[in-house]
């Protein structure tokens, strides 16, 4: 099986690109490199698009190394990849919008459109968590700005459900979640290449992470 992992081939999220209208592209990394360390999770996603597919019945494995690949390798997308996998693919017990929910809300405080704009959908329609169109209406205009080209259309259809004063509100709260995202995905990835290049420095950003979850 791990043979297979090391060549899967680049792939893209389905979902993801409905969500949003921006395939995922996904490309495995060499063999040599622990799987904890990959910066983009296709190995983990290859089995989930298995499962997906109704190619295997387990996704399991899947599921441990997208964990392990955003716990412990750092990795925005395989913590993405999850999220959609347990809001959208996942079939029985595996369906647990409360977990996506809970991952999407580990990442938004970075400038990352996936992340922003499935939080929002998340509140828009109420998986995982209360519907909140005002909140949602804040965190779709970050994904906007970020270039999600969906979020326009997800916009308008709140416009008719809030105040102007509230969606003045929401883009103004919009401006500074923006900012400081921006701010704080500049240094994480700084922080992350400087890991890459001296291994102590990684025992650092673990604990950061630790305070500030990606």
């Amino acid at each position: 099986m791990l043979s297979n992992l090391k060549t899967a081939k680049t792939l893209e999220i389905t979902f993801a690109e409905a969500l949003q209208g921006v395939p995922m592209k996904l490309s495995s990394k060499s063999a040599n490199v622990p799987y904890w360390q990959l910066a983009h999770p296709s190995p983990g996603g290859w089995i989930l698009d298995r499962y997906k597919s109704g190619l295997i019945a387990d996704p399991t494995e899947g599921v441990r190394w997208l964990t392990q690949a955003y716990q412990l390798g750092f990795s925005m997308n395989a913590l993405v990849r999850l999220g959609l996998f347990y809001v959208d693919e996942g079939r029985g017990e595996w369906q647990d919008r409360s977990k996506s929910f809970a991952l999407f809300g580990q990442c938004i405080g970075y400038a990352s459109a996936n992340c922003q704009f499935a939080y929002a959908y998340h509140l828009q329609h109420g998986f995982g968590t209360p519907s909140d169109p005002a909140k949602s209406y804040t965190y779709y205009e970050v994904a906007r700005v970020l270039g999600a080209p969906r979020a326009p259309e997800r916009l308008q259809a709140l416009d008719r459900m809030l105040s102007s004063d509230e969606k003045a509100k929401a883009v103004e709260l919009a401006k500074s979640i923006r900012n400081c995202a921006r701010s704080r995905h500049r240094w994480f990835f700084n922080m992350l290449e400087i890991s890459r290049r001296r291994p102590k420095a990684t025992e650092v950003l673990r604990r950061t992470q630790a305070r500030v979850p990606i």
